[in-house]
Formats: structure tokens, C-alpha cells, sequence
């Protein structure tokens, strides 16, 4: 393993590794020799500990210049990594991976955004998810799945280390001409403001709420057009309404407007009503000094520019209706799609809808979609039962569907094994920023002290199952005559 460990000059063609693991046994440092040997083989540049060859160095400052000069850092799993890294093995067992898994985990914690992307776990054939320290859980950092150590079982990990896209955009074509169409001349470009966020591609389901709402007869054309959406955290507001929007936008030529609240954003405060309408006003062509400096002035000259136009108007992610209020135009044609995580109750003559839970064909047929594949491309009891562990919630199918997109070795069962094994099934949904479960912090954070104490109660009640036996039942003295031991349930 000399080679392996060859030190090479500053300028590098190949991405340098280094490798951190557990000697378990004999069995398993091999196995962890032949991949690396594999990668060495395949134009990586590995640095695995070598103290089995008799060198003497100073060891803790190599591990750290390993660390330093590493493009990535690969962490092999095993139950000794996961003891000495967990700080649960024998303390004379393996000092040397604690200090490595507590040097690594440090730097984790200080900088996540950098070492989320180059530090991760790998499993080695016969090896176990459930054998990767606790710090770098799949809530906690990606990792990988070699099923073989072949070329083929490690080609997702190349792609990674050299930089290659797991997915790489096909070439287009030459554009095409546009064809004439007979008895028509050119028309000239309308001024008109668009502001909606693209279409989602995958969107799927929802076709009778859609129709609902897309029937001309639903919308008034004596007034303003109101649609409200309500739903949980990560029901697909958002993108229905997105949706909605363009399947409409032919009948609103005059513009197209989109607007996020800020309701329910941990970053940012809920947009104040006088803030929305200077940014509106200055989206529909005034200029920043002819917008009047106080709200109801702001409100009444925005009313003025919808009148007597064709709009729609879309007002993201609103905190409560008081907000939104002094954004409605007030001419009639103009149409409102509003969303928000609390049903508007407070404004007249709205239309409501509350999103659910998809269905769990449309819950399968999102999935299908999102990951490229054709329904028949994965088990369909298997894909079933993987939604039903996503809770049958967009958000949750759609950051599960990114996952197993980007793993082409990980397969449906493999993936709900990890959702079913997990005790945090909240923090293994999420990519980026993305994230199911601060989608529910955001709404729990806005209840009262008293909601917050109702909402946490069912957590603490117990649901029989054909292997649980009910809790004990508590019992509390009864008064009694001398000498009695009666007692009574409560």
C-alpha cells in the first residue's frame, strides 16, 4: 500500500482522499485496502493510515494534515467506528479513530455548509447503515452504498470525486424556426408584468380541485376573485398554486403577479402590507419617487392601476389576513390566489380550499415522476409503503424521490429501511435547505404556550400494538380503617 500513500506536489490532476476507519479485524482492513487500492486504480489519490507498516511519525499531527489537504474525507463504517465515534466501545479499543471521529465531528459542527459537502460515511459490502457513527447519520451527512468492489460499485463515489454530475443535462439540439401560421401577421409584444415562478414539470394529482377552481363559472365578473389555500406545512400550497396560476394565465393578459409573504419564514419577518405595496407599485411601472410614503395612499394608488385590467395576483405564504387585506385590488377582473398555513377566515367573500394528503396512487405516481422512472421501474408494494412512511406529504415525497435520484445504487426498500429505522424520521427528510421538519417548527413555533402543550399531549399517550402490554396503572391510597390496605385506581 505504499502507492497509496505516495505523496505527490502541490499541483494535482486527481482529487486527493483521505480515508478514515476502525480495525476492526484482519478481514475488514482488508477489505478496506482493496477499495482503496480500487480507488488508486480508478485516478483517486488515497491516504489511509499506514501505522501497520512500522512507520514512526508524529501521528495526531499527520491525521490532521491529512484532514487539512484532503478534497474529501471518507469515513468507512464498522461497529468499531461506530463505538469509538459514539464514545460507546471499550476505552482501550481504537484511540486513535476517536481522536479522528472527534476532530472530524468538531469541524462538522463549526463549519456544516463546507464539511457537509466533502465528509461523509461509505458501506462496504456486508456492511450496515446502522454501523455509521451517530454524528454522521444520514440526518447528518450523505453517504454511500458500495454494493461491490468493482469498478461499477464505486462509480457513483467517482462521479463525485472527479466532479462529474450524476445526472448530466443531455446536449440540445439546434433550435428549431418557427413556422408562419397562414392569415396571420405579427403582433407586436404586450407590456405586461409576469412575475410567476416556473411551472412545476412533476406536478402531480389534485384534478378535481384544479377543475374546481379553473371552471370560468367559479370566478365573478362583477368583483374581485378571491381563492384562498390553506393546508399543512409542506402539502404543496405553493406549487398548486403555481399551477393553478399558469393553467389561468391566458386569461389575464394584463399581468401576472407573484408575491411571497414571508408568513412562515424562519429567515425573515413577515412582510409588512406597506413594504408589498411599494414593491408591487414598482412592478407595475411607478416610479420609487411617485409612490406615496403611507399605506392606505400606497393601497389606493395600487387599486387605481388594477382597475379596469385583467390580473392575476398571487400573495405566497400569507401570515394572516390583516396582511394581506391592503393588497386586494378592488376593480372587478382581477383574480387573488392566496396561500397560507391558516384558513383567512377574516376577509369576505373568499373561495376556500384546504389541501390534504395525496392519495396514495397520486402519492406513487408523484414519486414515479420526480425520479425519472416508469411505475413499473420499482416494486409497486414497495413504493406504496414508502409513501406511507413519507406520510403521503409532497414536501416529504419530494426530498425522499431527491434522495434515491441522486443514489442510483439505493434502491425503494433500502431507502425505507432507513425511514423505518430511524428514530428521527423528521431529520432524514431534507436536502439543502429544504426540510420537512422545519417546516413544522415554523408553524409550531406561532402557537401559544397553551396549543404548543396541546399539540406535544398525543405524543405522550400510549396506542396499543399486537406486541405492546398497556402501561401500568397508577393506583393512589384510599382512606381507610386501622389495619386496611385497600387501595383504589385511578
Amino acid at each position: 500500500m505504499d502507492a497509496v500513500n505516495a505523496d505527490t506536489g502541490p499541483e494535482r490532476e486527481t482529487p486527493r482522499i483521505f480515508v478514515s476507519y476502525a480495525h476492526d479485524c484482519a478481514e475488514h482492513q482488508e477489505q478496506v485496502l482493496a477499495f482503496c487500492a480500487l480507488l488508486t486504480r480508478s485516478g483517486v489519490e488515497v491516504h489511509v493510515d499506514a501505522w501497520y507498516t512500522g512507520q514512526r511519525r508524529d501521528w495526531y499531527a499527520w491525521m490532521h494534515e491529512q484532514i487539512d489537504l484532503a478534497d474529501f474525507v471518507v469515513v468507512i463504517a464498522s461497529p468499531g467506528y461506530r463505538g469509538a465515534g459514539d464514545g460507546t466501545g471499550a476505552c482501550h479499543r481504537n484511540p486513535g479513530v476517536r481522536s479522528e471521529a472527534a476532530e472530524l465531528r468538531d469541524r462538522l459542527h463549526q463549519d456544516r455548509e463546507t464539511w457537509v459537502r466533502i465528509l461523509f460515511p461509505v458501506v462496504l459490502p456486508g456492511r450496515s447503515i446502522d454501523e455509521i457513527p451517530r454524528f454522521l447519520q444520514p440526518r447528518c451527512a450523505d453517504h454511500f452504498l458500495v454494493t461491490e468492489l468493482t469498478e461499477a460499485g464505486i462509480e457513483e463515489l467517482l462521479r463525485l470525486f472527479h466532479g462529474v454530475p450524476t445526472h448530466p443535462r443531455p446536449e440540445l439540439g439546434p433550435r428549431p424556426g418557427l413556422l408562419p401560421v397562414p392569415g396571420t401577421a405579427p403582433q407586436p409584444l404586450l407590456a405586461t408584468t409576469v412575475t410567476l415562478p416556473r411551472d412545476i414539470p412533476a406536478f402531480t394529482g389534485r384534478a378535481d380541485q384544479l377543475d374546481e377552481l379553473i371552471t370560468p363559472g367559479g370566478r365573478a365578473a362583477d368583483s374581485v376573485t378571491i381563492y384562498a389555500i390553506d393546508g399543512m406545512p409542506g402539502v404543496g400550497k405553493t406549487a398548486f398554486a403555481v399551477h393553478l396560476a399558469h393553467q389561468l394565465a391566458a386569461d389575464y393578459p394584463d399581468g401576472l403577479y407573484f408575491f411571497d409573504l414571508h408568513g412562515h419564514c424562519g429567515a425573515q419577518r413577515p412582510v409588512d402590507p406597506a413594504d408589498a405595496l411599494q414593491a408591487l407599485l414598482l412592478g407595475c411601472g411607478v416610479a420609487a419617487e411617485q409612490i406615496p410614503a403611507g399605506l392606505d395612499e400606497r393601497a389606493g394608488m395600487w387599486r387605481d392601476r388594477m382597475a379596469g385590467k385583467r390580473v392575476l395576483l398571487l400573495l405566497d405564504n400569507a401570515a394572516n389576513h390583516d396582511q394581506v387585506r391592503p393588497l386586494l385590488p378592488g376593480a372587478p377582473g382581477v383574480l387573488v390566489v392566496l396561500t397560507s398555513r391558516q384558513r383567512l377566515a377574516g376577509l369576505d367573500d373568499l373561495h376556500p380550499l384546504t389541501l390534504g394528503l395525496l392519495p396514495i396512487d397520486e402519492s406513487v405516481a408523484m414519486f414515479s415522476r420526480l425520479t425519472r422512472t416508469p411505475p413499473s421501474g420499482h416494486h409497486p408494494d414497495a413504493v406504496a409503503r414508502l409513501m406511507r412512511l413519507c406520510g403521503r406529504l409532497p414536501l416529504a415525497i419530494a426530498l425522499t424521490a431527491g434522495r434515491l435520484r441522486s443514489h442510483p445504487s439505493w434502491t425503494v426498500d433500502y431507502l425505507a429501511e432507513q425511514l423505518t429505522g430511524s428514530r428521527d424520521r423528521l431529520g432524514e427528510l431534507f436536502a439543502g435547505s429544504r426540510s420537512v421538519r422545519a417546516a413544522f417548527e415554523l408553524s409550531y413555533r406561532d402557537l401559544t404556550p397553551g396549543q404548543q402543550r396541546l399539540f406535544r399531549r398525543p405524543a405522550c399517550t400510549w396506542a396499543p400494538s399486537s406486541t405492546s402490554t398497556p402501561p401500568p396503572r397508577w393506583t393512589t391510597p384510599t382512606r381507610t380503617k386501622p389495619g386496611s390496605t385497600s387501595t383504589r385506581s385511578t
